[in-house]
């Protein structure tokens, strides 16, 4: 599972069919705490040759917001890397914090 999207990075290079997928999830149930990193790739098959990635986007969550995603009871029956993905498509921190960062993403 990944999300492919149109992506221009820092130095304004476009990327039509960029390819992100969570490289890092970092749970505490004990601190109620979540980090979760993105990498975004010029393609899948940048990312399949190990290319730099062009992007990252990083999320993360402490206190009652954990429980939403990450919950304990959650987790026993959900998957971490879509509990991940859900994170990400909630989450509103673009455009005035009225979009998703992958609003307008495929799923890949």
């Amino acid at each position: 599972m990944a999300k492919q999207m149109d992506y221009t990075d820092k130095s304004g290079n476009v990327c039509p069919l960029s390819y992100w997928r969570p490289v890092q999830i970092n749970i505490s149930i004990a601190d109620k705490a979540v980090w979760v990193v993105f990498y975004g790739y010029k393609d899948e098959a940048a990312r399949i040759a190990k290319k730099e990635s062009v992007g990252q986007k990083a999320y993360s969550l402490v206190g009652d917001n954990f429980t939403t995603y990450f919950s304990a009871a959650a987790l026993d029956t959900l998957n971490p890397m879509k509990q991940a993905y859900k994170l990400a498509m909630d989450t509103l921190d673009t455009n005035n914090n009225q979009d998703s960062f992958f609003k307008n993403s495929l799923d890949v």
